[in-house]
Order: C-alpha cells, then sequence, then structure tokens
C-alpha cells in the first residue's frame, strides 16, 4: 500500500482521485470509485465500497466506529447505527 501524506482539502482530493491501492490479488481504485480482483471489476457500490476505501486510507490507525460513523454516516443514518 501506498504511505501517502494529503495536505489540506483540495490536496487530498487531487490524491484521491489518482491513488489506486494494492492488496493480494484486489486493486482499490479511488479516483474511479472502483475495486478490481485479478483486472476484473468487482460489483460494490455505495456505504460498503466507502468503507473499504476509508479503511484502505486509514490502514495504519485504530479506527473506531465513532471515526467510520463520523466519517461515511449522515447525521439521520447515525442514529440507527
Amino acid at each position: 500500500m501506498t504511505g501517502e501524506t494529503r495536505i489540506g482539502i483540495i490536496g487530498a482530493w487531487a490524491f484521491m482521485e489518482a491513488k489506486r491501492v494494492r492488496f493480494g490479488p484486489f486493486e482499490l481504485d479511488f479516483g474511479g470509485f472502483q475495486l478490481f480482483r485479478a483486472g476484473e471489476p468487482v460489483r460494490l457500490e455505495g456505504l460498503p465500497l466507502r468503507l473499504l476505501m476509508y479503511l484502505v486510507d486509514h490502514h495504519r490507525e485504530l479506527v473506531t466506529r465513532e471515526d467510520i460513523a463520523d466519517a461515511l454516516l449522515t447525521p439521520k443514518d447515525r442514529k440507527r447505527f
């Protein structure tokens, strides 16, 4: 996995557009919002894909349930979480 540092909101967006991370047979394309396995697209979208992207982006950190909720859920969705 790459160990890039993000700088500010605009820098983070530019970084996310170009970021591709490989792990095992998988490749996660942040800019294209797509997961591939052995070069073939994997059907993964919405919240599960965003969760995977968040976890990959924070792979060297302890991520709490609250961190995930803050990053991915709307206030309405948080009530059910």
